[in-house]
């Protein structure tokens, strides 16, 4: 399970995230550059929030054996 501080750095780090995503400028002479970055991103998102989540399960796992 994942520390207090820990969970609030990654919540940090997927805000930064999803506010890059947002300030992605489209070129439509380059849609495919935005089309990876933006997929990158999203997948960045996705594997930290997915990291939250699991730490939250093991927590409340644990929570309901004591």
């Amino acid at each position: 399970a994942l520390t207090t501080l820990q969970s609030q750095c990654i919540q940090n780090q997927i805000s930064d995230l999803a506010t890059r995503k947002l300030n992605l400028v489209f070129n439509p002479k380059e849609p495919e550059d935005f089309a990876q970055q933006s997929a990158w991103l999203q997948g960045q998102i996705d594997a930290l929030q997915y990291i939250l989540n699991t730490s939250e399960a093991a927590v409340n796992q644990l929570s309901s054996l004591n």
